[in-house]
């Protein structure tokens, strides 16, 4: 028997190549039980994560309710298949309107230097220009107007994206000497991957802010601020360089990227509490509950404190479906209230 340390070791490009065959042949065969079973069951997980984060469950089996589990599967699905779009379009935009046109391909297998040396400097010039600076450069740039000239937003979310493509693409025309006119082509191609790359970056420091708001040290807080585009650039080249490989390599890279920038931007923890709240089973603020008038004795009044007319205002609704509703006095609050179903008359929703 040959022992693990004896067996040749592979490279990397060999260990992407077999996973990405293995889980190619893993869909293939088993794509009906997958498509079958793990909607539900991604549904289930993501109500069980909101149910043990706030510390309850409910009195009811959801299992039942087949419908709520893929509409949190659908939604779950859609929030993490959002990352995964925004980092494939703009590789596919840009290989399919630029690097794979037939003229611009044919031209650069033509220029493309017969030694080592030079084909290294070639292929650095075709990978940093063409897909990683143009989008660094653009993502930092929109970054720095967002928190520097806030309302200058939507004009730099647009033009700086133009402004850099247009040099991106004169400098990648001038150093390898393509035909006239090909950085306007380029241009045409990278601007829309342009502006989506800076819109990611933002998006994903929205979503992150209240975790770097609670940085104290400037400096880390910078550079998670400032490292943010540059990240988000380089996954985005790379799905884009991808494309060379094909469509299977795109997704495969997309997916896990996606993973994990939805993991760093907090989405991934949140991902309970704005699924239930997108169904609308709970976690939001309730302008008012109104209560029926048998539940309002002085025990109840001692402990919730009623207003005249026996409602509560303004509290934080955790969940609404079953046999109970349960709340808290505001979404920080760490004591659960839970009120039975058949006293509650009116729930009021408070506008967003």
């Amino acid at each position: 028997m040959t022992r693990w340390l004896d067996k040749p070791s592979m490279d990397s490009d060999e260990i992407i190549d077999l996973v990405i065959e293995r889980s190619q042949r893993f869909f293939s065969r088993y794509a009906s039980p997958v498509a079958k079973f793990c909607p539900p069951l991604f549904g289930f997980a993501i109500f069980l994560l909101y149910f043990n984060r706030h510390g309850f469950y409910p009195t009811f089996d959801l299992f039942q309710f087949s419908s709520l589990l893929m509409a949190a599967a659908v939604l779950g699905f859609a929030l993490v298949g959002t990352y995964v779009l925004l980092l494939v379009v703009p590789g596919a935009w840009l290989h399919y309107g630029f690097v794979n046109s037939p003229s611009i391909k044919e031209e650069l297998r033509y220029i493309r230097p017969a030694n080592d040396k030079q084909t290294y400097r070639f292929v650095g010039i075709l990978i940093g220009l063409v897909y990683v600076a143009p989008f660094a450069a653009s993502a930092l740039c929109v970054m720095y107007v967002t928190f520097t000239y806030t309302s200058l937003f939507q004009s730099a979310i647009f033009m700086i994206p133009a402004l850099v493509t247009l040099v991106a693409g004169m400098l990648l025309q001038k150093l390898l000497e393509l035909r006239r006119y090909s950085f306007l082509r380029y241009m045409w191609s990278a601007y829309i991957p342009g502006v989506i790359v800076s819109l990611l970056s933002v998006l994903i420091i929205r979503d992150a802010a209240t975790s770097i708001d609670s940085i104290e040290n400037s400096l880390l807080k910078a550079c998670i601020v400032y490292g943010t585009p540059l990240l988000i650039s380089v996954f985005a080249g790379l799905c884009a360089i991808c494309f060379v490989a094909g469509w299977s390599f795109v997704l495969h890279f997309a997916t896990f990227f996606a993973l994990l920038i939805a993991f760093y931007s907090g989405l991934l923890t949140a991902l309970p509490d704005k699924t239930v709240r997108a169904i609308g089973l709970g976690n939001y603020q309730a302008e008012r509950i109104v209560l029926d008038s048998s539940y309002c004795d002085a025990d109840a009044q001692k402990a919730l404190t009623f207003d005249n007319q026996c409602s509560l205002k303004n509290v934080h609704v955790v969940w609404l479906m079953g046999d109970s509703l349960l709340f808290k006095r505001n979404a920080d609050d760490k004591q659960l209230i839970q009120v039975p179903s058949r006293f509650i008359k009116m729930v009021i929703k408070a506008s967003d």
